[in-house]
């Protein structure tokens, strides 16, 4: 079993409402059959889970640009890198392509996204997690 059909696995072990299920086993299907390779398709869902999980517990059904930039917000005030919210917004923008070829939405991820700016060198540790700021504090004590 491959890292994709793990995360459909860890999915479908918590009840979701339809709407947000019917979505991702629709892209999930559609990036399961895309020709790329296994750890691209691993990462496109697991990108799009944190924004199925902020419609859900929101209970936002009719999804449009202004969910999605308050979705993108709330993401950047969590201590994420910018890498990863640059690889959010990418893999939303896929995401939100492939809901207005399916006529789910009204408008294209192109539109929201036009250009995301890449974080140049970004690969290196850019943050620190609470509790590694917890342990520095309390180091100086």
């Amino acid at each position: 079993m491959d890292n994709i059909q793990k995360q459909k696995i860890n999915w479908e072990r918590r009840p979701h409402k339809k709407w947000v299920n019917d979505i991702f086993l629709g892209y999930y299907k559609y990036t399961d059959g895309k020709s790329i390779k296994d750890s691209s398709k691993y990462w496109d869902i697991k990108h799009i889970l944190p924004f199925l999980t902020y419609l859900e517990e929101n209970n936002i059904k009719n999804i449009n640009v202004e969910c999605v930039y308050d979705y993108i917000e709330e993401q950047q005030k969590k201590i994420l890198s910018e890498r990863t919210i640059y690889n959010r917004k990418i893999t939303l923008r896929l995401l939100l392509n492939w809901l207005h070829e399916n006529k789910m939405i009204n408008f294209d991820g192109n539109s929201v996204f036009p250009k995301i700016q890449n974080v140049a060198g970004a690969k290196i540790k850019s943050y620190y997690s609470n509790n590694e700021i917890k342990q520095v504090i309390d180091s100086q004590s």
